[in-house]
């Protein structure tokens, strides 16, 4: 299968993310090329990852807690962000997560499984759980 580009505006990124700018800024083949290849990143993320970049909302929306396709894609671009260090990006993802427990699970446990992770991971639009 032929690889899909992403063209992104190389000072953006670079200023969202400290691993792109380390990338492109750096001796490696990245900062010579200026490309990157994510061969573990599947395309709906990093369109998901696209849309969020240029229009800053997080495309995927879970409107029902029993749609884990969604679920799935959300994790995904939130595991995407945090490995490129974007922060912005994973409280936008969780901030979906949250509104979606918060309307469709009224579960004390649901909350608090939500509140856990987001402490884990450092999500201050979450940690207000606590």
């Amino acid at each position: 299968m032929k690889p899909r580009r992403f063209p992104f505006k190389k000072q953006l990124i670079c200023d969202l993310s400290p691993v792109f700018a380390a990338a492109f800024n750096g001796p490696l083949i990245e900062g010579q090329t200026q490309t990157m290849t994510l061969e573990d990143v599947d395309f709906p993320t990093l369109r998901a990852f696209e849309v969020w970049f240029y229009k800053k909302w997080v495309p995927i929306r879970a409107r029902d807690r029993h749609n884990s396709e969604a679920d799935k894609d959300l994790a995904k671009l939130w595991i995407f962000a945090q490995r490129v260090l974007m922060a912005e990006l994973q409280n936008d993802t969780m901030n979906i997560f949250y509104s979606t427990l918060k309307d469709h699970c009224n579960h004390p446990n649901c909350l608090i499984k939500l509140r856990d992770l987001a402490m884990e991971n450092g999500s201050k639009n979450l940690q207000k759980l606590s």
